[in-house]
Formats: structure tokens, sequence, C-alpha cells
């Protein structure tokens, strides 16, 4: 995971997916980009609509992480 001001980043092995935090809360999440590592060398092409899947797993560990960063565990 990455944070750039009030964008987060959060990458897999294949995929890399970009979404804005929404005022202010870690947890929720706009504006989401899915970009492949594998298929282009400088993605471009957002794929967020194709896999929904993936932008589900995704979203939903760094909302988990999240969690345990604000329990303190």
């Amino acid at each position: 995971f990455s944070y750039w001001r009030d964008t987060v980043s959060v990458r897999s092995k294949d995929y890399r997916l970009i979404a804005k935090i929404i005022d202010g809360q870690l947890g929720e999440l706009g504006n989401i980009e899915l970009y492949s590592s594998e298929q282009e060398f400088d993605p471009i092409s957002n794929l967020a609509l194709e896999h929904p899947g993936v932008v589900s797993r995704l979203v939903g560990a760094f909302q988990k992480e999240v969690q345990r960063a604000e329990s303190g565990k």
C-alpha cells in the first residue's frame, strides 16, 4: 500500500489499484482505477469495470489493513 495526499495505491503481483480517499476516511474509496502490470509496461488502460473481482479483492485487502492499523494490532 502507498499513500499520496488523498490517493491510495494497492498492488498485487498482477495489478495496481489507484483510488481516492473519500472525506478523509481511509476505509472509504472512490474513483477507482485498475491497471495490469502484466499486460503493459506503462499501463494506461483502466480495467476496473472489466475485473470487478480484482477490484473487490484489492479494496478488501486495503480496508482490512486499515482496520488492523486502527485497532493497533
